[in-house]
This record gives structure tokens, sequence and C-alpha cells, in this order.
């Protein structure tokens, strides 16, 4: 009785652990903003399904409502919102190696400076993209390594309520292991060990 018990508590360590294994995929999405708002672009809009929006405001923009590109775009966000104080949109990530790409573009309103938008890793910063207000879309791409839990963020640097334009983000990463979870799969796997030992030695 006493071993039937070790065994069943070493299997289902076992299987706990792989489970947690399995559950540490880090967050993967393709976000073109299309859904957003029921696809109907607003100005100062916080309510992004992937993103977290501080330090000022951007505008969701585009499908014909302030479209500076064809419609094709669909919708986009502008990285200076409507109160002179440009925004941070900010999404969580979870250890892993990470691909991300996205798509930026100048302004496209005659007069605007110049404008800017960081990208950040927690405090880090990955790129400083500077852009011509009439500059059109063009993709970028990069790598990085997440050792804890962190966040990334799209900043917009500005106060005239003319910022670059954002769209197309895709982020796609390879987990890895939870701590706790590769514990309990070590435990499981000694568990087992054990219990085959003493199999052998009765």
């Amino acid at each position: 009785m006493k071993k039937n018990l070790v065994a069943i508590m070493a299997i289902g360590m076992l299987i706990f652990g792989l489970f947690g294994v399995a559950q540490a995929a880090p967050i993967t999405f393709n976000d073109n903003f299309d859904t957003e708002n029921s696809g109907v672009g607003i100005l100062n809009y916080n309510k992004f399904q992937n993103w977290t929006v501080s330090d000022g405001t951007v505008d969701l923009i585009g499908n014909g409502y302030f479209e500076w590109f064809n419609k094709e775009h669909g919708l986009y966000v502008d990285m200076d919102g409507s109160t002179g104080n440009a925004g941070k949109i900010s999404t969580n990530l979870t250890p892993g190696n990470y691909s991300l790409s996205y798509s930026l573009a100048g302004s496209q309103r005659t007069g605007s400076q110049n404008d800017s938008v960081i990208v950040s890793l927690g405090n880090t910063t990955l790129i400083n993209h500077n852009m011509a207000y009439n500059e059109g879309f063009q993709t970028y791409t990069t790598t990085f390594l997440v050792d804890s839990e962190t966040t990334l963020s799209f900043e917009g640097l500005g106060n005239d309520n003319m910022g670059l334009l954002l769209d197309n983000v895709v982020l796609s990463g390879t987990p890895t292991p939870v701590p706790a979870a590769v514990w309990l799969l070590g435990s499981g796997l000694a568990g087992l060990v054990a219990l085959r030992r003493k199999k052998r030695d009765a």
C-alpha cells in the first residue's frame, strides 16, 4: 500500500512538472490594431487588447478616421495622442527568446516635427527611431533574450499631437522553463528512481 502511494505521488509530481514546463509559454501575438475599438478609430485610446497605455496618450486612427494613408492600412497607432503629451504602450513578457517585428511611419502631416519612438525592454532601450514626417511605413525586426519578467514598450516623444505611426507588431518567442516547474519535474523523476531501487533491492 505504501509503495503504491509513493508511486502515485511520484507520477503525479512528474505529470505536474511536465505540465508546468508546457505552461511557461511567453506572450505571442500578431497585432495590426484593426480589431481595436470594434474597428473604429478614436482619439486618446487606452483599451488595447495587448497593450497598456501610460506616460501620456496615443490615438487609434485609420479606416477613414484621421486617415493619413489609404484604407488598405486599416487602423494604426499615432504615438503622440491628442493631449500634447506623447504616450507609451507596453506589454508584459515572461522569460524566453523573442523575435519582434513592427512597422513605423512618419506622422504624414506637413509642418510636424521629426518625431521619435523608443523601443525598450524594461528600462533598457533597444532601438531609438527618428523619422521625418513624410517617411512611409518601414518594417523593423530585432531579437532579444528575456531573463526575467519585464515589459516591452513603444514610447512616443513629442508634444504637438502628431507622432510616428505604429502598425503590424508581431511578437513570438521560445519559452524558458519556469524554475518551480523544473524542480517539480526533477522531484518526480527522483521519486520514480527511488521506487525502482526499492523494488530491485526487495
